[in-house]
């Protein structure tokens, strides 16, 4: 027996948000150059994409989040460099006016409407960027994967969705862009 749709669950990256780079680790060039005083006696820019690109390697193989602060011996001053990453990420990103059209429609029809993203930046900076983008709907909830120490690529962060929202998998209906997240692991779950 199917279940009525209760909920309209989106992606973040890549689906409501898009990124003016041609590949999102093209951010940490960005960074560089907006803070090369401050880099440059550390690393070249092409040294500091390298230690980025290293630091998100290294996480993902240990199921981990990949933020600057990873490399806190490397860096003096983390706070600061993750602010400025996180600069760079909002000048970058832009609404998907599509995606932003469809979820004030489920809305307005009377789903619940949440995003969800495999992201390390917590949901207070997720919250930033969205209203730097324009995008300032009220949601029934947002849930990243550094917030919950899971994530949608191993597809367990949709069973803290479903257990959070006292959902079916059969009452959730997602949309993304990446064919693993966002659809082989929804579905087999029963989303």
């Amino acid at each position: 027996m199917t279940k009525k749709i209760k909920v309209r669950s989106f992606d973040i990256f890549d689906t409501l948000i898009l990124r003016r780079v041609k590949r999102p680790c093209d951010i940490f060039g960005v960074l560089f150059e907006r803070n090369k005083s401050y880099l440059e006696s550390y690393f070249s820019c092409e040294g500091w994409i390298k230690f980025r690109q290293g630091i998100e390697k290294v996480a993902r193989t240990k199921k981990n989040e990949a933020n600057i602060s990873a490399g806190r011996e490397y860096i003096p001053s983390v706070s600061f460099m993750i602010e400025q990453e996180f600069m760079c990420e909002c000048d970058a990103c832009i609404l998907n006016d599509e995606i932003a059209g469809e979820i004030v429609k489920a809305k307005q029809k009377g789903y619940k409407v949440i995003l969800i993203s495999d992201m390390y930046w917590p949901m207070e900076y997720i919250r930033r960027l969205l209203s730097s983008c324009g995008f300032n709907l009220e949601l029934d909830g947002i849930y990243i994967s550094c917030d919950y120490g899971v994530s949608k690529a191993s597809g367990e962060l949709f069973d803290v969705i479903m257990y959070k929202q006292d959902l079916l998998p059969s009452e959730i209906y997602h949309i993304g862009d990446n064919i693993c997240s966002d659809y082989i692991n929804p579905v087999n779950k029963g989303i």
